[in-house]
């Protein structure tokens, strides 16, 4: 039978050096991506260690329940007598970036000050606790909602 001179072309073997050459390669993408996943294991087994002037995960966490009560009782009832007495505050901290949602208070029996500093502080231990745990989002804008003075309090709708 006569030999078809395409059907040689397609059939031809790779010399075996083009062979080691690629396991080589890829020997070399499986060991760095392993490389990768024990550093990123490495460093989050250890996230809720102390480091030098830094709270544990723990620490942190335990200071969130506290510090949230705190913000509450600042704001108490949110006392109003219109609209314009009603304010929102950005709370809490998404991972990619903005407030995880919004509180409403009153500047009429509301410290102001107060609040704004403690909120900051809450605001600030949510994004280390989500920087440290590695905290992912949809990255979606938290809306704001709108807010009114509804039988003399505050309130978002």
């Amino acid at each position: 039978m006569p030999s078809n001179p395409a059907v040689e072309r397609t059939v031809r073997k790779r010399p075996a050096a083009h062979f080691y050459v690629r396991l080589r390669v890829k020997l070399l993408l499986c060991s760095s991506l392993m490389v990768l996943l024990a550093a990123i294991c490495f460093d989050n087994s250890f996230s809720a260690e102390k480091s030098e002037g830094q709270l544990t995960l723990d620490e942190l966490r335990g200071k969130v329940l506290p510090l949230d009560r705190e913000v509450k009782t600042i704001i108490g009832d949110a006392v109003c007598t219109s609209d314009n007495e009603c304010l929102l505050i950005g709370y809490g901290a998404k991972p990619c970036g903005g407030p995880g949602r919004y509180l409403a208070y009153s500047i009429k029996s509301t410290d102001v000050v107060l609040l704004e500093h403690k909120v900051r502080e809450f605001n600030a231990l949510a994004q280390e606790i989500n920087r440290r745990t590695g905290r992912m989002s949809d990255c979606m804008l938290t809306r704001k909602p709108r807010i009114s003075c509804v039988r003399d309090q505050c309130v978002t709708r």
